[in-house]
């Protein structure tokens, strides 16, 4: 079994996914000053794009027609994008909202998150689909983890940790 793992093609040919345990929206946040369209790709076009070193499946912007620079944190992308060094960032928002609230509580009323998210990451435990236990296992863990969500266990934890990710509270089926 495998604590979390991205939800995509590859990985669906050897696991069966288990109930969810976060959902990332990956979009281009910029300072709401910044004039485009969307959030859509082409609208970003031309633009300096902050993005993290070693982000994974971000071929889009890294081959795309954008100036990218490859920033090694999160601090340094949003003190670039606060100078006006590059004009949006590409990542993960809840994760990305929570440091700028953080350690960058000037900029929380300034931020702008576009609408579409460029992808969406799922995250989930995994089991082999060759696990002769897999049945069961996903059954338990299923349910006892829609319990913890149902009654608030996600909030109560990220509240007591000061962090922010996303999820969902309802079942999906990945496989």
């Amino acid at each position: 079994m495998v604590a979390g793992l991205w939800v995509d093609e590859n990985n669906k040919k050897t696991y069966h996914f288990l109930e969810s345990t976060t959902y990332d929206k990956i979009a281009f946040m910029s300072l709401k000053k910044l004039k485009v369209k969307s959030g859509n790709l082409e609208d970003f076009k031309g633009k300096k794009i902050g993005l993290l070193r070693g982000a994974g499946g971000m071929n889009m912007i890294k081959n795309g027609d954008f100036k990218v620079s490859l920033l090694t944190n999160d601090d340094l992308m949003i003190r670039q994008l606060k100078a006006g060094r590059i004009d949006a960032i590409v990542s993960n928002t809840d994760h990305l909202l929570s440091v700028i609230e953080n350690r960058f509580p000037e900029l929380t009323n300034k931020i702008k998150i576009w609408e579409p998210a460029i992808q969406v990451n799922i995250a989930c435990p995994a089991i082999s689909k060759k696990h002769p236990n897999k049945k069961e296992l996903s059954e338990r863990f299923n349910n006892a983890m829609r319990k913890l969500k149902k009654e608030g266990f996600y909030e109560k934890l990220f509240d007591k940790h000061d962090i922010k990710v996303g999820y969902e509270l309802d079942e999906k089926d990945f496989n």
